[in-house]
């Protein structure tokens, strides 16, 4: 989609662009700190809830409505410990679907590996016949020319 060189100047012009933001002091505290853990992070994401969030804010302001917008944070819920026993089960139950499958698949090469063998060495008794018949052909074909020489 993009070329090399214009990947690279579009990173560089991010760069640029949160340097500008971070070191502009007239610039709202808030998008400073954005800013600043979008560098460290190497995401946009965070500065885009920041304008999204702006976005939203002016909207409501034009419209005459409350304008406060709040961006929740994940919480970190601790997990009970019926919920751990059920992650450990299906951790368990994975490994054995995992492990059964891996078997299957190592018998299922197995077993075409035997089919190949067992097909190899028909084919070439096969072969075999086939010259052995060819032989045969090559003989009759003699016998007969050898027949009519007689008759003339």
């Amino acid at each position: 989609m993009f070329s090399d060189d214009s990947q690279s100047s579009f990173g560089s012009n991010i760069d640029e662009l949160l340097y500008e933001i971070v070191g502009n002091e007239t610039l709202d505290k808030e998008v400073q700190e954005t800013a600043k853990r979008c560098e460290n992070e190497g995401k946009l994401s965070s500065i885009l809830k920041l304008e999204l969030k702006s976005k939203i804010q002016l909207k409501k302001f034009n419209k005459g409505e409350s304008f406060t917008v709040e961006w929740r944070e994940k919480e970190e819920t601790q997990l009970t410990p019926e919920d751990l026993t059920r992650r450990e089960e299906l951790k368990e139950r994975n490994k054995l679907s995992a492990r059964k499958h891996r078997m299957k698949k190592k018998q299922e090469k197995a077993d075409i590996q035997i089919e190949i063998n067992e097909l190899t060495v028909k084919n070439q008794n096969l072969q075999q016949i086939i010259k052995e018949l060819e032989s045969l052909k090559r003989k009759y074909i003699n016998f007969g020319n050898l027949t009519e020489d007689k008759a003339t």
